[in-house]
Order: C-alpha cells, then structure tokens, then sequence
C-alpha cells in the first residue's frame, strides 16, 4: 500500500488523483479545504482525521468515488457540505467523535436516502458525533426532499404542456436541476361478432379503433400491447392470423401452430405466443384504426369450419420526459383524444423525488369513427343513421355521408343524424360510409354499409337494421 502524506492541500488539490492508488492522509491546521480536482478513482483511501482548525470541507466538491472515507476527531468541523457530489464508497464510512459535526447531509446519497435500500456504500460506523449526525438513521431522517412540484394546467396539440408551480430545494447542497414528467394510459377496446364464416383461403378483417399516441420520429411514447382473439375452428394449424396497426406494419401472431385443441382462444402475448413481438411495434403511432386479418390457408381433402368470435386490444403506453426547472414541461407524439394520468418529480442529486399528484389530461381532437346502426330506404334516396362515441371534447356539429355505386360517389352533409341522401338512380345498390365533424377535425370514416338497393317500395317504408347482426 501506498502512503500520500499531504501537509498542503493545494498540493493534493493538484495532483493527478484520479490515478493515483493509496491513502490520503489530511493532517492539516487551516480551517477549510479549498480546490476543484475531481477525486472519482474508488481505489483512493481518504482519512481526514485530528484536525483541530477545520470546519468544512468545502475544497472537496470534486469528490466522486472513494474506496474508503474516515472523518474522525475534528473538533471544529460542522458540515460535510464538501462532499456534495460523493457517489460511491466502495468499502468503509467511518465518521467518529467530531465534536461540533451537526450537518451531514452530504452523506444521504451513498447512505441510500431515504431509507437506506439503497446503499452505495460498503460497511458504515458513524458515532460519537452530534444529533442529527449521530447516526445513518439519523442522517437519513433529518435530510430533506424539495417540496413537491404542483401541476397547475396544460395546453395540449400534438404536444403536451404541462404548467407548473416548481419544486424548490429544502437542502441548498442538492439543488433543483430540473423535472420530470411521467404520463401512462391504458386503454382497452374489443368486439364481438359472429360473421361469415371462414373459407379457405378467404381474409376476414375486422377494425377497432383506439385513441392513443400520435407517435412520429420525436415521440417518447413506448407501449405494451395484448391482443385477445376468440376463433373457433376446427384445426388451428390452418389459420394465419396478423394484426395491422394504424400506419398498416403488419405483425403476424398465429401462423399455423398447434394449441393441442380445437379452436384458438387466449390473449397475445400472456397466454398466447405471437410469431412476431409485438415490441415490435412499441414505439409506432398507436391512436388510430387497427385491423385484425384472419384467413384458413390450410388446403387439403377434408373440410374445415370456424369463424372469429370476438378480438380485444389493451394497449398501454407510458412516457418520462425530463425538462427543466422552469414551465412549461413538453411531451411530444400524445395522440387525439387520449386520456393520460400525469405526475411530475423534482430532479436533484436526491434522485427523482418528490412526485407530485397525478394530474388527468384528455387530448382534444376530432371525433371517433362513426356506427352506421340503421339505414332507410325508398326508391331514389337513403337515410343513414350514424352514432358517435367519442365527441374529442368538442360537440359534432356535422356528418357527412358517401355513398358510391361504380364510378358515382355522392356526398352529403347534415348537421344532424339521420342524413339524408336523395335523387339516388332508382333500383341501384350503393354502399355508405359516414364521417362526423366538430371544431377540431374530421373523424376517420365509418365503416362500409353492405349493398343498399334503392329500389321503389309500394307497401310501407322499412327500416334496414343494417348492423344489427354484424355489430
């Protein structure tokens, strides 16, 4: 072992310390220690004991790493202020009968503030020293967090900005450097449908709409998703199924495996084993429309029936920015019509803490994707009657229907349900779709009624429960 006796401590200050290997003996009569030479090799021993004159350590704020630290028999030291910056002692804490010591929150970090869990420290004997300083209990104890930080309000785009009351530091040696904001969703559509049947070689698809991130190059949003699926069918080998999400990356979660029984039922990833990750995807825009694609491709002499029961999603999605000390603190990719749980700490040598109380933020935008739950007809017009389940926080102020037959498309708007198209070619079938507006946008399109023939009717005028059985 190497011995480095100091007598000036301008000359340790200086020294290359941070490869040097030893131990540093302090034996000095000024009153502080000044310097700025950062100390972060955990091989270096520091023994600072038997100084009756000092009382701060003041010149050890380059202090990072040490293997070992003993602050023993210094009558006149009050703080640890000095060592602010401390991280790491590999070994031993040894802080012992200094007379006057009455502040050693410096110490709380490598103490593992605050209960001590957390401890980057090897072995600790700290005694003989004031209250408050008596002790690692009592270190931990009597070190205080900032206050907590209050979200007072946001504004909300395709970024979201949350204002703020800021968090001010109650230990000026772990000051406030900044925050961070943590915002989470969870969100969980499903549909029940009992449809064609599936036939060889023959796709059914079928939608869900989800409100979630916009994601984008910027977004900070990563998401975890499950996928529920109902199919029953004879021979699960024969089926290929795939999800798409709203920019069209297809994942592929079933091709031909075997469950050891008839029909697929269990949820993607938990019970069921998808044949892409769907991590894959984590980081894609999740607020949109997502398509689920089954299809039996299995060919052979014997027949094979199902159909899809019923599909679910459950998508969460978690967010942690961090900003400065000042507002506003900005997420960037949150999606339309979202819902977040919002909570923000204070950033400090402390750690991430304290958090304030979760704030709940709805992101505006244009409504859902309209239901066409019932249609009328009479010879030349159709009415469609459309449904809204997500106004995006502004009242639909309109609908507009399409209804296209071959080449011919028309196009008509009301203020109100139902809408209604007229002057249709009589006896002429065309399909629908609907979309709905408000102040902020227009929604994605309904989905396509079936076939609706214009045809004239002599005996009363029917309603065409469009959806009742597909719904």
């Amino acid at each position: 072992m190497i011995r480095l006796t100091y007598l000036c401590i301008c000359c340790l200050l200086s020294a290359p310390l941070s490869k040097a290997t030893g131990v540093l003996l302090i034996l000095l009569g000024s009153s502080n220690l000044w310097g700025s030479s950062t100390l972060a090799n955990s091989g270096i021993e520091v023994v600072i004991e038997g100084n009756q004159s000092l009382q701060n350590l003041d010149g050890l704020e380059g202090v990072i790493a040490l293997k070992s630290l003993a602050i023993k028999s210094n009558d006149a030291l009050t703080d640890l202020d000095g060592l602010r910056n401390l991280e790491k002692i590999a070994e031993a804490l040894d802080v012992q009968t200094n007379a006057t010591l009455k502040d050693c929150a410096a110490l709380a970090p490598v103490l593992g503030w605050p209960d001590g869990k957390d401890k980057k420290v090897g072995t600790v004997s700290i005694s003989g020293n004031p209250a408050v300083c008596s002790s690692d209990t009592e270190i931990l104890v009597n070190t205080l967090a900032p206050t907590p930080p209050v979200i007072t309000g946001h504004s909300a785009g395709s970024i979201l900005a949350l204002d703020f009351a800021r968090s001010v530091e109650q230990e000026s040696i772990f000051p406030v450097t900044g925050h961070r904001a943590t915002c989470t969703s969870d969100t969980s559509v499903s549909e029940s449908w009992f449809g064609p049947a599936l036939v060889d070689l023959t796709p059914v698809s079928r939608t869900l709409e989800v409100a979630g991130s916009g994601g984008g190059a910027t977004s900070s949003f990563v998401a975890e998703l499950e996928v529920g699926i109902d199919i029953f069918h004879t021979d699960p080998a024969d089926l290929l199924v795939t999800l798409k999400n709203p920019d069209g990356v297809p994942i592929v979660l079933w091709d031909q495996g075997s469950p050891n029984s008839e029909n697929l039922v269990g949820t993607f990833p938990t019970t069921l084993t998808p044949v892409q990750p769907l991590s894959e995807i984590a980081r894609e825009r999740m607020g949109g429309i997502w398509t689920l694609v089954v299809e039996d491709v299995g060919i052979g002499p014997i027949i094979r029936g199902g159909g899809l029961r019923s599909w679910s999603l459950r998508i969460s999605e978690r967010s942690v920015v961090d900003g400065s000390v000042n507002p506003p603190l900005r997420i960037q990719g949150v999606g339309q019509r979202a819902r977040y749980s919002c909570t923000l700490a204070a950033l400090s040598r402390l750690g991430a803490t304290p958090v304030s109380r979760a704030y709940s933020v709805t992101v505006p935008g244009p409504p859902s994707r309209p239901s066409i739950r019932a249609a009328d007809y009479e010879d030349g017009a159709i009415s469609l009657y459309a449904t809204v389940g997500d106004d995006g926080g502004s009242p639909v102020t309109s609908f507009t229907a399409a209804c296209r037959s071959g080449a011919t498309t028309v196009i008509v708007s009301s203020s109100t349900s139902p809408i209604t198209l007229s002057g249709l070619a009589s006896g002429v079938s065309y399909v629908c779709s609907v979309t709905a507006a408000n102040a902020l946008g227009t929604s994605v399109a309904s989905a396509l009624t079936p076939p609706i023939s214009t045809e004239e009717i002599f005996s009363g005028l029917p309603i065409w429960l469009l959806y009742q059985a597909t719904q």
